[in-house]
């Protein structure tokens, strides 16, 4: 939690900037990767500054350090169903749908967890990102 605080504190609408913030959340994603979900919520603040934002090489750099680690934890917790949402988000920009499909299972019916908790109607959009990533997929 102390990280995603510190992330906020570093981010533009504080400091002017997204640099210093991007420069956290790569270092923290770097050290840990149970931390790399920062560079994805790094990516969702920079929201309409920077469009491709989720596509940008800090972001993939995340999702290979986060999506292995992920894969070892389940989703027993409100902050790993967060990462794990996040990196649906991630997923989706880059048109990974098989791989979001699979976190969506992990997740199951779970959408207590970021980003969906800060939407605001998370009932709706959790359904809405699922069913738009199964219709991606190619069909068999």
């Amino acid at each position: 939690m102390g990280h995603a605080q510190a992330l906020q504190y570093w981010c533009k609408k504080w400091l002017e900037s997204h640099e210093l913030m991007c420069d956290f959340a790569t270092r923290t994603a770097t050290a840990s990767p149970s931390l790399a979900a920062l560079a994805l919520r790094a990516a969702h603040e920079m929201g309409t500054d920077e469009p491709e934002a989720f596509r940008s090489p800090m972001v993939l750099d995340a999702l290979d350090a986060l999506l292995p680690w992920l894969a070892s934890v389940g989703a027993d917790t409100r902050w790993l169903r967060g990462d794990r949402g996040w990196a649906i988000l991630a997923l989706t920009a880059n048109e990974r749908y098989a791989e979001v499909i699979d976190h969506f299972r992990v997740l199951g019916h779970h959408a207590d967890g970021a980003p969906w908790s800060m939407a605001p109607n998370p009932a709706k959009l959790f359904p809405q990102t699922r069913i738009e990533a199964c219709k991606a997929l190619p069909t068999p």
